[in-house]
């Protein structure tokens, strides 16, 4: 894939190991954006869609994950 999008500690944490991926943590504000290289694709962390988790970042995750989007969309817009 030339982009993968990861939610959660625990997923975050599985996929890093699993790829051998560079440090990557989940995101703690909105503007911030969590991403790392694997060759050409770009992996992207958030923090969990699952409650109870995601209730502490709902507040600001429609606009997290609009730059998240933004920011995939234009790693995408290369090929």
């Amino acid at each position: 894939p030339k982009a993968v999008l990861v939610h959660g500690a625990g997923s975050v944490k599985e996929l890093r190991k699993a790829l051998e991926l560079p440090p990557l943590e989940q995101p703690q504000s909105q503007g911030e954006f969590s991403h790392c290289y694997k060759d050409d694709c770009l992996v992207v962390a958030i923090p969990s869609l699952s409650p109870p988790p995601f209730n502490k970042w709902k507040s600001w995750s429609r606009e997290h994950i609009e730059m998240v989007a933004h920011g995939i969309a234009s790693h995408l817009s290369k090929y």
